[in-house]
């Protein structure tokens, strides 16, 4: 008769004939599969140091180009903007490094930068909209007329600096132009820490497209910035990073007909060699040609060709 006992000591056996075995075969398998995984670790191991050492190289290779290209901007860009005013206009996001270094190549071509005038990202936010269109109502100059009247912020005010700041399109008082830097610098929509003057040409600059909340519309404002304001702009570059996906300025640009006419763009910007294409740029604008430069999307080439001193 089959009792508990019984039941206990078959359990008993099952559980000790699979104690056995795991015990069997890991000291069998212990042997090849540890060796294995070992190997594996190794291999692993020296695939990660080789990439490391290509990383490094390719690190090296890149300061040694930005190098390069920083020695021989000089000799190259000499004369080619001698007399000509520029204005620089960074973009929400574009940070401190890649203006200040397309303002280098700039001066190095003989320009003068009138200014670096400074888009916040208070600006392009849409809760912010009734006051920017508010401020630039109350902040239009005489002289200033046919801006928008579509109650958009970001493109009345775009539309008012591009007036205010283009050669030639408004006669504006230096106080007026002083005046609107320090209102719009009050409600922290632009920097308003130098002093900003009028110009013949524009170069904007801009950071990786804006994420987050409300992203689509802030990264619409930034391209209503660009449009507006170089509206009024005979002569305008734009130079940004090459970044893939949507919200991308320098993209916009390219993929409207009509603007990458009047706008030249640069999507290498964080390099060297994509500042001295942004001042190349402003040159071959002053001769009437507009180009896509860099090495992303709608590129035609890395850089313009060598230009000629622009005409006085």
């Amino acid at each position: 008769m089959i009792n508990f006992r019984y039941h206990v000591v078959s359990i008993t056996s099952v559980f000790l004939a699979l104690a056995i075995g795991l015990v069997l075969g890991t000291a069998a398998l212990n042997g090849p599969v540890a060796n294995d995984l070992n190997s594996r670790v190794t291999d692993l191991r020296a695939a990660n140091n080789q990439l490391r050492g290509q990383v490094s190289d390719l690190d090296k290779q890149v300061q040694g180009r930005d190098a390069f290209v920083k020695q021989v901007a000089p000799t190259m860009l000499a004369g080619t903007l001698t007399g000509k005013r520029v204005l620089l206009v960074t973009l929400p996001g574009a940070g401190s490094e890649n203006p200040q270094g397309v303002q280098n190549m700039l001066e190095a071509a003989g320009a003068t930068v009138t200014g670096t005038l400074g888009f916040t990202a208070e600006i392009v936010d849409p809760t912010r909209n009734d006051d920017a269109l508010d401020l630039a109502t109350r902040l239009t100059p005489p002289g200033v007329s046919a801006l928008p009247t579509n109650n958009d912020g970001v493109e009345t005010a775009s539309a008012l600096f591009g007036r205010v700041f283009a050669t030639g399109k408004a006669n504006v008082s230096d106080a007026a132009r002083t005046s609107l830097v320090s209102g719009f610098g009050g409600l922290k929509f632009v920097d308003a820490s130098a002093k900003v003057g009028p110009a013949d040409a524009v170069v904007f600059v801009a950071g990786i497209p804006i994420t987050g909340r409300d992203a689509d519309r802030r990264n619409a404002n930034i391209d209503l910035i660009v449009t507006q304001f170089a509206a009024s702009f005979d002569r305008a570059v734009l130079a940004g990073p090459t970044v893939a996906g949507g919200g991308n300025v320098v993209a916009a640009v390219r993929g409207d007909d009509t603007l990458a006419t009047k706008i030249s763009t640069v999507d290498t910007a964080g390099s060297a060699e994509g500042q001295l294409a942004a001042a190349m740029a402003v040159a071959e604008r002053f001769a009437g040609k507009a180009g896509q430069y860099g090495a992303g999307d709608g590129a035609t080439a890395p850089v313009p060709s060598l230009a000629k001193p622009a005409a006085k």
